[in-house]
């Protein structure tokens, strides 16, 4: 019984831990896949500007600067999501192309090279120029 408990008092301590580390609450999800190498990354921004890159099964964390995270927001701000379509695709695909997914507050968009709406194109100019300084 005292292992029962014992056990239980762990599980209980670990769940808080995950309950804190995930209240970090992101500004910015940003996933890119595909082009000619076939990449897949997963770039994460929370508010604070603490940022993890996911690169296949590589995970690194940085600080994206204040500069930089003002210049995010900011952009962000000019961007009205709740306006977006869920879907920007290219009437024809091509084997090349680099897929785009961007989630911020409860808004997802999708969208691929060639179909990218202008008032994103500065977004993912921003972010892909994050994954270079970052990867």
């Amino acid at each position: 019984m005292k292992r029962l408990v014992g056990f239980s008092v762990v599980l209980l301590t670990l769940a808080g831990c995950a309950t804190v580390n995930s209240q970090a609450r992101a500004l910015i999800e940003y996933r890119r896949s595909g082009g000619i190498t076939g990449r897949e990354d997963r770039l994460v921004i929370h508010v604070d500007g603490s940022a993890r890159l996911y690169r296949g099964a590589n995970v690194s964390e940085f600080r994206v600067g204040g500069d930089t995270l003002q210049r995010l927001r900011s952009v962000l701000q000019e961007i009205r999501f709740e306006g977006l379509r869920a879907e920007y695709l290219p009437p024809r695909r091509g084997a090349d192309l680099f897929e785009y997914v961007l989630i911020h507050g409860d808004r997802r968009v999708r969208t691929m090279d060639t179909a990218v709406p202008p008032d994103l194109q500065p977004l993912i100019q921003l972010l892909n120029g994050l994954l270079a300084k970052a990867g």
